[in-house]
């Protein structure tokens, strides 16, 4: 990240020192979306990992999604705005995490399912401390590390 930012930074110099129009030299705007796209980088793509995207807060519902991932290593785990981002290592909780969402997903419309795994780059991941609809992002990694061993 910090030597894409640098050689960003250098590119700009030498559009600077070349005298480059101002409207064709890199701009920081183009170092600030490198920087944001680099550090809400999805940390599934190694295949590594899973991403859960839970859109509710509903203490019965989290409950059952976290009996249904007994014995998970949770790797990471964001509380958002409307629920939790969680990312997990692959493994034999997968099966019963799978059998869970098909469950009470069946007949539920796609934008309406309040769980979604995702198992490539997709989205980006909420960062704790940064605000999200007027929501600051808090770390529940200890809380779920918790709730599924």
């Amino acid at each position: 990240f910090v030597a894409k930012v640098l050689e960003t930074r250098k590119d700009q110099r030498k559009a600077l020192q070349k005298s480059t129009p101002a409207d064709k030299a890199p701009s920081m705007a183009n170092v600030m979306t490198t920087m944001r796209t680099l550090l809400h980088k999805h940390p599934c793509k190694e295949d590594r990992g899973l991403k859960l995207d839970v859109d509710t807060k509903d203490p019965a519902l989290i409950q059952q999604l976290q009996e249904s991932m007994k014995g998970a290593t949770i790797l990471f785990a964001a509380e958002s705005r409307g629920g939790y981002h969680v990312i997990l290592e692959k493994g034999p909780c997968c099966q019963s995490l799978y059998k869970f969402a098909r469950q009470v997903n069946i007949g539920v419309p796609k934008e309406e399912q309040w769980i979604t795994i995702e198992n490539n780059k997709g989205p980006l991941l909420a960062i704790p401390g940064t605000n999200q609809g007027g929501f600051v992002v808090k770390c529940a990694t200890e809380m779920w590390q918790e709730q599924v061993k």
